[in-house]
């Protein structure tokens, strides 16, 4: 591998690369932050309107994508979307995000660690959907103040909710001033809701109907009011690397899932495209219960998207009087005034390459590694064989080398 192509991809950033990024792209605020890091910045959303339609349909559904395509980014933003939106009120859907751990871990090292938070048990199940029901209708100030008053008076249900707090205690156990509720919750059961023998299977069951059943009519309460729960979708993020045993044993939990049938029940998973062979032979996707979608490659004004809202995101000032961002390419030293307006687009054109050829990571991941290499160029990170200022044809041979790199083997 080129040694440029190496640094591109190992050997940044450096200092040289950091003051200058200070200095031509944040300027007063230099908070030697790195806006073009592969790390740290899954928060930040960029709007796909394609992928977002996909992403809301109802069903089970499996998301593959690669490395660096977005599956974080995306799972976080459906999870929101489906709780938060002003759409929340058209989805009726109770969100749970199941997550993994996080360990950190080679893939050598995966199968020594702890399997049980890898797994769909029922259990993990029931107390994954109990503490979002508990968030989200309990806690939150809104649902609690609309439909506490109106829960409360039914017995059966404040007998579950004792029920289902003590077998599967929430994360936050007294988050607001209720002192009578709370009383309620920590007193013997006055009779036993569900038979002392009720298997995991039934407990999911009767959870399900607790959280998506009005267990009064609002009408005898002088109002109509809407139910906010008809469903409960469970979201979980795989895109964390996962050795083939144990991704194999979650693709197992997600059948078993599956074969209960549970109408008011749906998943959707993220995982990497790598196992797209291991996905495709699960019973539930032959069958059709469970979709598949591949998430769409990156648009050219979608890869821009993510260049200017790092900048941004880390304190650099390029927006014109109506709040729009501007070509930063404009103020970068080390170039060519004339070619300083063509720079962002020929990063993106050379991560567009990923769709030409094979590669591990998407092209956002390819995007980053190149805005920073070839800023780290105009910073003068290799004067003998790119001493500043450059041209847009010194540039693309910096795109050239990385490609050539990539052929050699994995970042």
């Amino acid at each position: 591998m080129d040694p440029i192509a190496w640094d591109i991809r190992y050997g940044l950033p450096n200092q040289k690369y950091i003051e200058y990024i200070d200095a031509v792209l944040l300027g007063t605020q230099k908070k030697h932050r790195d806006p073009f890091s592969t790390y740290g910045f899954s928060e930040m959303y960029v709007a796909r309107s394609q992928g977002e339609a996909e992403l809301t349909q109802s069903g089970n559904r499996i998301v593959l994508g690669r490395d660096g395509s977005g599956k974080t980014t995306a799972a976080q933003w459906l999870y929101k979307e489906i709780l938060y939106s002003p759409q929340a009120s058209v989805y009726q859907m109770l969100a749970a995000n199941f997550v993994l751990p996080q360990t950190g871990a080679r893939v050598s090292d995966v199968d020594a660690l702890d399997d049980e938070g890898y797994h769909w048990t029922l259990s993990r199940l029931i107390k994954l959907v109990f503490d979002s029901y508990w968030n989200h209708v309990l806690v939150e100030p809104l649902k609690r103040i609309t439909y506490l008053p109106l829960l409360r008076k039914d017995r059966e249900w404040m007998c579950k909710l004792n029920w289902f707090y003590n077998h599967y205690p929430p994360n936050s156990y007294q988050p607001f001033d209720d002192f009578e509720l709370f009383t309620w919750l920590h007193s013997p059961l006055l009779y036993n809701p569900f038979s002392p023998h009720i298997e995991d299977q039934d407990i999911l069951i009767e959870l399900i109907r607790f959280i998506t059943t009005v267990p009064f009519d609002p009408r005898e309460f002088g109002r109509e009011l809407r139910w906010p729960y008809q469903k409960v979708r469970i979201i979980t993020d795989c895109a964390r690397e996962m050795s083939f045993r144990r991704m194999d044993s979650f693709m197992q939990d997600i059948q078993k899932l599956c074969d209960l049938s549970l109408p008011k029940v749906e998943f959707t998973v993220f995982i990497n495209s790598n196992v797209a062979d291991l996905v495709s032979r699960l019973p539930g996707v032959q069958s059709g219960h469970v979709s598949v979608y591949r998430l769409p490659q990156w648009k050219d004004r979608e890869l821009q998207d993510i260049l200017d809202g790092r900048i941004v995101a880390c304190g650099g000032e390029f927006r014109d009087y109506k709040g729009n961002i501007t070509n930063w390419g404009s103020s970068l030293s080390g170039l060519n005034p004339a070619d300083r307006y063509h720079f962002r687009r020929i990063v993106i054109d050379g991560a567009l390459r990923a769709y030409e050829q094979t590669t591990e990571f998407d092209a956002p991941i390819h995007a980053l590694k190149l805005a920073r290499g070839l800023l780290a160029a105009c910073a003068g990170c290799w004067p003998e064989r790119f001493p500043p200022p450059l041209d847009t044809n010194r540039l693309r041979e910096i795109v050239n080398l990385y490609w050539e790199g990539e052929k050699g083997g994995k970042m």
